[in-house]
């Protein structure tokens, strides 16, 4: 079985989608629910929230640009 590693916990609801950069290994994005509505971009190497993005709506799915970083 895999380890634990840290805990990303700054979403108010569910998170129902997430998506790995394709251009930096350790940036993760994660959008919250109903309650959230906003995406959060993390740092997994350091495990801290960088940026936040209030969207108005709960985000359902998400994909990075494989030609942008």
């Amino acid at each position: 079985m895999g380890r634990h590693v840290g805990r990303l916990a700054e979403h108010t609801a569910a998170v129902k989608a997430l998506a790995w950069s394709p251009h930096r290994n350790s940036l993760l994005a994660t959008g919250g629910g109903s309650t959230d509505k906003s995406i959060k971009l993390w740092d997994t190497g350091e495990m801290v929230c960088t940026k936040t993005v209030e969207t108005g709506s709960q985000v359902c799915n998400m994909l990075f640009s494989n030609t942008t970083d």
